[in-house]
């Protein structure tokens, strides 16, 4: 009998999984702040990899220091 893969690992190739998380963001910075804490509070199985990529295309409100404020926060 077949074992199951381990957990963060693709049944077809049996390679890590990867994931990555895009967001796009003008002018949001209340709304980027509950989008970060979400994304903060999910559960990424053992031997996920994954990024967070947050584009800021040309925010004029506190979108910036959100994000260093969020950043300065992580391991």
């Amino acid at each position: 009998m077949a074992s199951s893969p381990p957990l963060g690992v693709s049944p077809r190739r049996r390679c890590p999984l990867k994931l990555s998380i895009a967001i796009c963001t003008r002018n949001r910075e209340r709304l980027l702040t509950q989008t970060l804490k979400s994304i903060a509070s999910l559960h990424i199985p053992e031997g996920v990899e994954w990024e967070l990529l947050v584009v800021n295309n040309g925010s004029t409100d506190g979108t910036r220091d959100v994000l260093r404020g969020f950043a300065d926060g992580l391991p």
